[in-house]
């Protein structure tokens, strides 16, 4: 995918496990004001995201749909975000994962 820079908005969040967190689990994504942050982003309404244990999207569901690589703390994930056409895509050490659209929670944004 090939888009210019003026149409995603692109972070990377630095992600950093202490000691002894071995067994948790990463999720990158968005959510609404009142998710709740307990919680793994993309499993509740408000919310959508992309998870390292399985490589899955969660859209507001505890169902994910087959995306991309797992990941660890030990890759760097980046995001880009379209927020006025609903999509957005993922890198996992700045390889592309794939673009993801009609994303419900960025329309009117």
């Amino acid at each position: 995918m090939v888009a210019r820079a003026s149409e995603f908005h692109i972070f990377s969040p630095p992600v950093y496990l202490g000691r002894n967190l071995c067994h948790r689990k990463i999720g990158i994504g968005f959510s609404e004001e009142h998710t709740d942050l307990q919680r793994m982003v993309g499993w509740d309404s408000g919310s959508w995201g992309y998870h390292g244990d399985d490589g899955h999207i969660y859209s507001e569901s505890g169902r994910g749909e087959s995306y991309g690589s797992t990941y660890d703390s030990g890759n760097v994930i980046g995001c880009g975000v379209n927020f006025e056409r609903g999509t957005a895509f993922f890198t996992k050490d700045g390889v592309t994962q794939g673009k993801i659209d009609n994303i419900r929670i960025f329309k009117g944004c």
